[in-house]
């Protein structure tokens, strides 16, 4: 081409290589071979940040010649943190916390979440963390979640051995523990007023406590009961 096509020069303080026509390419011809930039390391050293790998056919990208992101032939490793604006996830998603493969929902900060053939949230949200400095588990959830269970007949929330809550306006309404005893709660979310024990099979209501074996008294104006047996 012209003379003036590519220019390699030097400025008295930069080098540059300029492509003043067309695409400025950089191959590396031979099989298997790879193409490395390099530069500083912050104690005048040299280290990569940047490798295309003709052997694997992966690029990747380096902090300080430690690799945080490189292509695989199914899509990307992220090694640390990935901070962004947005997501947007086309397909399944999994969330694991934990580095042991098959953990179970709610052990080990695990979250699975597959989306392929369901609405998440339709528009709502679904959040999962651990309470800083304690050992506490929980999950947020608006909108709404339809899962399918194994059989394909029930949907499933599984938390472990953790306990369940139901709060609005930061006040807890429900708890549902994992030995099977549901409390209901007045509107301070302080005591509860309606309490089944699971293992007494008995209800409690306000201050009074109920089994299957017992009778039921009600006592107030304008109360009715039927009963067709």
């Amino acid at each position: 081409g012209a003379g003036s096509d590519l220019q390699i020069y030097h400025d008295g303080t930069n080098n540059y290589i300029s492509s003043e026509t067309g695409a400025l390419i950089i191959r590396a011809q031979a099989d298997d071979n790879d193409v490395v930039i390099n530069s500083d390391n912050g104690t005048g050293g040299t280290v990569n940040y940047f490798r295309a790998d003709g052997s694997s056919g992966s690029a990747m990208l380096y902090n300080y010649g430690s690799t945080k992101l490189a292509t695989t032939s199914t899509g990307i490793d992220v090694t640390g943190t990935a901070t962004m604006d947005g997501l947007t996830v086309d397909g399944d998603a999994v969330i694991n916390l934990s580095s042991t493969t098959g953990t179970t929902l709610g052990q080990k900060g695990g979250l699975e979440l597959f989306a392929s053939s369901t609405t998440l949230g339709n528009g709502g949200e679904l959040t999962w963390q651990s309470g800083a400095g304690t050992t506490e588990t929980w999950a947020g959830i608006s909108g709404y979640i339809v899962s399918n269970g194994a059989s394909g007949s029930k949907g499933h929330l599984l938390f472990g051995t953790k306990e369940l809550d139901a709060d609005t306006e930061l006040t807890e309404r429900v708890r549902i523990s994992n030995n099977g005893d549901v409390s209901f709660y007045e509107p301070t979310g302080t005591t509860p007023k309606l309490f089944w024990d699971a293992s007494a099979e008995s209800l409690g209501i306000g201050q009074g406590v109920f089994s299957s074996t017992q009778a039921l008294n009600l006592k107030g104006e304008g109360i009715a009961i039927k009963n067709d047996k």
